[in-house]
């Protein structure tokens, strides 16, 4: 993964996808990306935020949990590891204090589906995802083997309403 990291610097700002804010009217504003926090090195580096990356980087990371831990024949984490970490770890009193939607958990860094009923979702339970502050979010479906990734670049983000859409959209299209 050597597109992703906590900020880019040089030529690589350029590559910046264009991030739009939505304003009081309702219409959308280009930020200047040139001069944003992803170009300055951070204070603190947090292991589940601030990361900017490149659509093919996430895709084998997320390539590489769904293949248990392995991509392209190099294991990068054993499959007990990642079964650890996309299982749920929060108590059913935990999980009211984080305000978690029905039917879900949480893992080691990721949200993770544990009925897909009450939360009326077409995806599989012990599917596991994630959604970035922008509104990008991939989601990862082991039983249907299966990697989503959208990327969206607007704040505030919309993903409440698009990641329904395309959770159903998706499911739709599989065919056994």
């Amino acid at each position: 993964m050597h597109d992703t990291g906590h900020f880019v610097t040089g030529t690589d700002v350029a590559r910046l996808t264009a991030h739009y804010e939505e304003q009081e009217d309702g219409s959308l504003k280009q930020r200047d990306q040139s001069t944003g926090h992803y170009t300055k090195k951070p204070t603190f580096f947090a292991g589940s935020t601030g990361l900017v990356s490149t659509s093919s980087d996430y895709f084998r990371f997320s390539q590489m949990l769904l293949n248990g831990g392995e991509l392209n024949g190099v294991r990068i984490l054993g499959p007990r590891t990642v079964a650890f970490m996309t299982q749920n770890h929060v108590s059913p009193e935990t999980k009211r204090n984080f305000l978690l939607a029905a039917g879900h958990g949480f893992g080691l860094g990721f949200d993770v589906l544990l009925d897909n009923v009450k939360h009326g979702s077409p995806m599989s339970e012990g599917t596991y995802f994630w959604v970035g502050s922008a509104g990008c979010f991939f989601f990862i479906d082991p039983v249907e083997e299966l990697v989503v990734i959208v990327m969206v670049q607007r704040t505030p983000q919309i993903v409440t309403t698009m990641k329904p859409e395309i959770e159903a959209l998706v499911y739709q299209a599989i065919i056994d």
